[in-house]
This record gives C-alpha cells, sequence and structure tokens, in this order.
C-alpha cells in the first residue's frame, strides 16, 4: 500500500515523536525536577522538533515509490533516511543521539564506517530495510492492457506513468497515482466506435489465462480402512456362525434327531 506523500510525512512524523519520547524519556527525570510539573516538556518538546526529520523522510520516500521504479525506491528511501538523520544531528539545535548506525558498531557492517562514519552504517541499516519494503510493493500485480500487446500483469513499482482506467470499474487496492479514470458508458461509446476495428472473427473463444493450467492426476482407491489379513479371517468367521444359527432356527424339528411329543386322541 503507497501512502500520498503528505500522508506518508503524517505518519513519520508521529512514528518520530513516539520514538524519541521513549529514547529522551531520562530528560524529565534528571533535569525534569527543575521544572516541576512541567518536567515533561524536556521530553516532549525535543521530541515534537526531532520528528519532523522521521516525517521529511517519509515524505521522499513516498515521491520515491511514486515515481522511481525497480531498485532505485529503495536506495532513494534509504538516503532520505540517512539525511534525516544528519539533519537532526547537526546545527544548534542537532542532538546527535540514538542515530541507528550507532546500535550496528559491533556488527558485520562495522567496516563501512572507515567510509562515511555512523551515517555509512545508518544508511546501509536502511537500505535493508527499504528493499523489503520496495519488495512488497513489488509484489502487487495489476492487469494492464495496451493498444496491439496482450493483456498481461505488471508489478506496481514497473507500471507505466500514464494510465487510464474505466470508472466504477472494481479495485481492491488503492489504485496508483498516475491512474486517471476516463468516462465508461456503453451507450455513449458504441455510436462512436461504430466504424473501429474493434472485433475480430475467431474460430475458439479466446480466454486470458494468467498461466496455463496444470491438472493433477492419481489412481482411484476405495475409500476404507485397508484390513489385515487376521481381520478378515475373523470377519468370516463370524459371518459363518450368524449363517449357523439363523440354519438351525430355520430347520424343522424332525431333521435334527429328536422326535416331537405326539399329542394323545380324545375320549
Amino acid at each position: 500500500m503507497r501512502l500520498e506523500p503528505r500522508a506518508a510525512a503524517g505518519v513519520g512524523y508521529l512514528a518520530g515523536v513516539v520514538f524519541f519520547t521513549l529514547n529522551f524519556s531520562w530528560f524529565g527525570e534528571t533535569a525534569g525536577a527543575l521544572l516541576g510539573p512541567f518536567g515533561f516538556l524536556l521530553d516532549l518538546g525535543p521530541s515534537l522538533i526531532e520528528g519532523l526529520t522521521f516525517g521529511l523522510a517519509a515524505a521522499l520516500a513516498s515521491v520515491a515509490a511514486r515515481r522511481l521504479h525497480g531498485e532505485w525506491i529503495a536506495i532513494v528511501a534509504a538516503a532520505a533516511f540517512t539525511l534525516a538523520e544528519v539533519l537532526r544531528s547537526s546545527g544548534l539545535l542537532g542532538v546527535p543521539l540514538y542515530q541507528i548506525g550507532a546500535a550496528f558498531v559491533d556488527t558485520p557492517l562495522a567496516p563501512l564506517a572507515a567510509f562515511g562514519g555512523v551515517y555509512a552504517l545508518t544508511f546501509a541499516v536502511a537500505l535493508v530495510g527499504a528493499s523489503l519494503g520496495a519488495a512488497g510493493l513489488r509484489g502487487e500485480l495489476r492487469h494492464v492492457a495496451r493498444a496491439g500487446v496482450p493483456l498481461r500483469r505488471m508489478a506496481t513499482a514497473d507500471l507505466p506513468d500514464a494510465l487510464v482506467m474505466p470508472e466504477h470499474f472494481r479495485h481492491w487496492t488503492p489504485l496508483p497515482a498516475q491512474v486517471r479514470r476516463t468516462p465508461y458508458d456503453l451507450a455513449a461509446l458504441l455510436p462512436r466506435a461504430g466504424d473501429a476495428d474493434l472485433f475480430r472473427p475467431v474460430s475458439a473463444p479466446d480466454a486470458f489465462l494468467h498461466e496455463e493450467p496444470d491438472y493433477a492426476t492419481w489412481t482411484p482407491q476405495v475409500h476404507q480402512r485397508p484390513e489385515s489379513g487376521r481381520q478378515r479371517e475373523e470377519v468370516r468367521g463370524q459371518t459363518s456362525d450368524v449363517r449357523g444359527r439363523r440354519a438351525e432356527e430355520n430347520t424343522p424339528n424332525q431333521g435334527r434327531g429328536k422326535s416331537a411329543p405326539i399329542p394323545a386322541p380324545g375320549p
């Protein structure tokens, strides 16, 4: 998701205020006692000023994400964050504390400090984070149609500068900034395109597929639990016993070796 530069600046500024407020909290615990109930200003005041640099970096990163393509988005975003860190650490009101690169002096990135000091480490760390974010932007795919070119999907970061989309067409993510809406009224469009070569005869429907279908095949199997040899023998024995009992119940008494009692004749 891409934010407008103004919205990105607001989000960046809020993130900066939270970041510096948490890290400058010890200001109020030390010199804050001199101001009494206004001690919190020693913490919040510098945070409101330093947070402006985060807002600047976020705005520049947003512009880069909208105007550049590929790896240049991450490079410019990392450079913007490094510039913001230089600005907040220099000058009369500069506070060179909690620089991102200072936390990586004991890591494999440390040799980079020989070329650009702590700011070289800041740029390297920001470049890694910006590259991950740019990779997420490249994951957004959109359908693009051009005259004489088959419909295809393109990464958002690789879209051309000028795009047109009919009105009222559905979309599930915010549209890129370079998209321009155009009226889409068939009753008005068809009479104006009566002589245009828009259709062509085909022998089969021309269905657009993102990729060729991949069919999976398998061997049909009976969906029941397999039985072992011993279980099959037990089932057969139980079936034979049931059949034997039913046969005995249905067999007449005369054929079973016992004589039935004969009633005595009447008087």
